[in-house]
């Protein structure tokens, strides 16, 4: 079955054209509505005495208008969704990643609340139930209706059972809305109609984080068929298998956000409680020993090596940062690595080879999702220097060095190319929509939003 978007929806009784004259008809009073309604949803952010201040404004006031616009409302989940949108929605029909979803709900927070949480229920809706093949798995994302699909053979993405937990900790301690975890969500497949509430559906996370997920390299978290970047594993030159790979983005997220989550969930159910607090207590200790003493690993393999150490990542040290596993003057010596080997005139670099290799790269894109972690990062480091790092990253910065270049302003992709002759093109084959069509991808407007945040220290 096809996915279709709708933009406007008939009653039984109604032609198109009787629906469309009543809507004619009340225009003038609607559009008055409308304007009041956007103009008390977008986000201001005044910085004085920059020659900048109006473009950083404008852009941010854009963003956040984009960040809520492109919500959609999932019939079969019976709730609203803001999804990475671009050509995985409009072209393949895919919502999804479902950590992305999540990470979405992190930027719609303080912006719009009721959205956000809207956000967090998709997710989950996502969870499989009790009678499926894998019960309590949440695929890459959602395809049709009420099917999902693993893009790219990845039957066991790992992110989502970091970023959801992370997400919902990060709603409940800003809103207190603690009536959300009775807030019923169906899972999936939703014919079946098996419904729990949020803290059910955290509940059976945790049953799979602790059992199908389990510990890989390092004993961090298991990479799965990959975390917030795909195929990881299958780039690495050692055996690094889906559970016997440790991903230290994983156990980053939970030391950022775990113990929070832990603690909100106390008085509702200390037994879910107490098992996010022992991931928590077991995955902080063992990330000193991703450290090189120089950089963070981006993961251990099956025997327990160093994953792709032949480069440097952007998120190992970013999530060091805000986890607060790097304080103080470490975190201010990654700040510098990050200044020095990973950021361009128009954002930050997802890897860098070592100086040795040739600073060649392996990915070598810069994607918005990841600079958001960055700047808030940066800016817990230094205020000042995170602020510069977070205007590099912006479109309208990217707009006065590729003039050429329609896209990466008000719309975009979710990545770019870094470096060569390709700088700042869209970061993937035009024999694709995701190069064919870089539009309409959320991860810029949420990643502006979610590094204000960060710039702003919440």
């Amino acid at each position: 079955v096809t996915r279709r978007f709708a933009f406007g929806t008939t009653l039984p009784d109604q032609t198109p054209a009787q629906a469309a004259g009543e809507l004619q008809a009340v225009s003038v009073e609607l559009a008055a509505k409308s304007t009041e309604k956007w103009r008390d949803s977008l986000v201001y952010a005044a910085f004085g005495g920059r020659d900048d201040a109006g473009a950083i404004q404008r852009e941010l006031a854009w963003s956040s208008y984009y960040l809520q616009a492109a919500a959609g409302f999932d019939r079969e989940a019976n709730t609203r969704v803001v999804s990475q949108g671009g050509a995985l929605r409009y072209f393949y029909g895919v919502e999804g990643a479902i950590g992305d979803v999540a990470l979405f709900a992190d930027a719609l927070t303080l912006v719009d609340p009721t959205l956000a949480a809207d956000n967090l229920a998709f997710a989950l809706s996502a969870q499989h139930g009790q009678e499926s093949a894998t019960p309590y798995r949440i695929p890459y994302g959602e395809i049709g209706i009420d099917d999902f699909e693993d893009v790219l053979g990845q039957t066991q993405r790992s992110d989502v059972y970091a970023m959801v937990p992370a997400a919902l900790a990060q709603y409940l301690a800003f809103t207190g809305d603690q009536d959300f975890l009775q807030r019923p969500v169906v899972f999936w497949p939703r014919v079946l109609r098996e419904t729990g509430s949020i803290g059910r559906h955290v509940a059976d996370l945790l049953l799979y984080i602790n059992g199908s997920l389990g510990r890989g390299g390092g004993g961090l978290l298991a990479m799965g068929s990959g975390d917030v970047t795909d195929q990881l594993i299958d780039e690495s030159a050692s055996v690094a298998t889906a559970s016997g790979t440790g991903s230290t983005f994983n156990s980053m997220v939970v030391a950022q956000r775990f113990e929070i989550l832990a603690d909100i969930l106390q008085e509702e159910d200390s037994g879910v409680a107490d098992g996010y607090r022992d991931i928590f207590t077991e995955q902080v200790p063992l990330l000193a020993d991703t450290f090189s003493g120089s950089y963070y690993y981006r993961g251990f393999d099956d025997a327990g090596a160093p994953l792709l150490d032949q480069f440097v990542f952007a998120l190992p040290q970013a999530l060091a940062i805000l986890a607060r596993v790097a304080v103080g003057e470490d975190a201010s010596d990654l700040l510098s690595y990050f200044e020095n080997e990973l950021a361009v005139d128009w954002g930050i670099l997802t890897d860098t080879g070592l100086p040795d290799d040739g600073n060649a790269v392996r990915f070598g894109h810069v994607r918005p999702a990841i600079s958001g972690w960055v700047t808030a990062a940066a800016s817990r480091a230094d205020a000042g220097r995170g602020f510069a790092l977070f205007v590099k990253s912006l479109g309208f910065t990217r707009a006065e060095l590729f003039p050429n270049l329609w896209y990466g302003l008000w719309t975009g992709p979710e990545s770019y190319v870094g470096s060569g002759s390709d700088e700042g093109s869209v970061g993937a084959s035009v024999l694709t929509a995701f190069g064919n069509e870089p539009a309409l991808n959320v991860h810029p407007h949420a990643a502006s939003i979610r590094g204000l945040m960060g710039v702003l220290g919440l």
